[in-house]
């Protein structure tokens, strides 16, 4: 079993955690590498074989960011209230705008983790 996802500490670091207000806060769904370990040890015909980190360098203009934000591009949008959304999404600007120099070449880095997983064999006797 393959499980590609975000670190919680990964979310904060990439774009959205960084600039866009209470990105990191809605987003309750990830875990932290030593708690997805714990849950796998409580299951004990799975294995945990290997773990890799991937780090993507991204660049963007800001409108694209903003339609990828508007477009629902990560479920974590989905957890704020049309009101809330759109004034975060105006401080994001904001905060983009605070932070980088050229709008159109905005450049940050993605990052995931991949754990592979294995059932282990039992041999019965």
């Amino acid at each position: 079993m393959f499980i590609y996802t975000r670190l919680r500490s990964q979310n904060k670091r990439n774009i959205w955690g960084r600039y866009f207000p209470k990105f990191n806060e809605k987003e309750k769904r990830l875990y932290e590498l030593n708690e997805l370990e714990e849950m796998l040890k409580k299951i004990p015909v799975l294995g945990l074989e290997s773990i890799e980190y991937f780090k993507y360098k991204r660049i963007t203009e800001l409108e694209w960011l903003v339609t990828q934000a508007k477009s629902h591009h990560y479920s974590t949008f989905y957890l704020y209230d049309e009101e809330e959304f759109e004034k975060a999404l105006k401080e994001f600007r904001e905060n983009i705008a605070r932070h980088f120099k050229n709008l159109d070449r905005i450049t940050w880095d993605d990052e995931n983790i991949i754990l592979v997983i294995r059932k282990t064999v039992q041999i019965q006797q």
